[in-house]
């Protein structure tokens, strides 16, 4: 296979969006972003899926993630990776969806002992056996309780996974994937994907484990604060929008302003 990678390198430059904050790592995984945007392009048009059809949105937050597989294949974080129209259902590998994302509701406006709610946390996470009680353990997931700037209302928002992934989205340990993996060499370094019929399976088990994961947050959250609290908005940022869209780090809603993408004590 011949491709001129500077040539391809400079065309995907048209296809990269920058919103970032471009401070120097949002920089850095700018540059690593764009040889990943360029492995995927190849790889698309030798596979005649498409040509110019894969794109990256850097998002505020873009940066170098801390996942190796990741930043390997290049893929940095805070950001969407977009193929418009193919005519068949193809997925990068690497990117490792794990479900995670956040809740947002409206709760009751009462005091809450900190303490005492850490305890009913534990004991929930302990309780039920779909829940990955070591979610917390991974990097930055947390729980928040906030008040609104007049102090009328108050929120609480839960940010992790907590589904056990086990290694079925994980196709390197998942022996049910091996056979199915395709490989194309673009770069001195081979590209994983999935296509067609097994790209389509991979992405509806993936669709049940983030229903799960949905479904446990909110659970979580109404044995926390009761029954009758409002949920504004949970959703995924690490996994897909739909299939031929990619989440890093990254929520992509069709109600932006309920998107709790950060919470800054100014705000209301």
């Amino acid at each position: 296979m011949k491709e001129n990678y500077t040539e391809t390198y400079t065309k995907v430059l048209n296809n990269f969006i920058d919103l970032s904050s471009q401070d120097i790592t949002a920089q850095i995984a700018k540059e690593h972003g764009l040889v990943g945007l360029a492995r995927l392009e190849i790889c698309l048009k030798e596979l005649n899926i498409g040509e110019n059809a894969a794109h990256l949105i850097a998002l505020p937050d873009f940066t170098y993630t801390r996942n190796k597989l990741r930043w390997d294949a290049g893929f940095p974080y805070g950001c969407i990776i977009k193929i418009d129209n193919p005519h068949q259902n193809f997925i990068p590998l690497e990117f490792r969806p794990n479900c995670c994302g956040v809740i947002l509701c409206e709760i009751p406006k009462l005091e809450y002992d900190i303490l005492a709610l850490k305890k009913q946390f534990e004991k929930i996470l302990d309780k039920n056996n779909k829940i990955d009680t070591n979610d917390f353990n991974k990097r930055n997931h947390f729980i928040g309780v906030y008040k609104s700037i007049d102090n009328k209302k108050l929120y609480a928002l839960l940010h992790g996974s907590f589904k056990y992934i086990k290694n079925n989205l994980y196709t390197e340990r998942d022996n049910k994937w091996k056979s199915k993996i395709k490989s194309m060499k673009i770069m001195n370094r081979d590209f994983l994907y999935l296509i067609d019929d097994d790209a389509k399976q991979y992405y509806l088990e993936y669709k049940n484990y983030e229903t799960e994961s949905s479904i446990l947050r909110e659970t979580i959250m109404k044995e926390l604060f009761g029954k009758n609290i409002q949920t504004i908005f949970n959703d995924t940022h690490e996994g897909f929008k739909d299939i031929n869209t990619i989440l890093l780090g990254a929520y992509a809603s069709s109600n932006p302003f309920h998107c709790p993408i950060m919470l800054s004590p100014n705000d209301n």
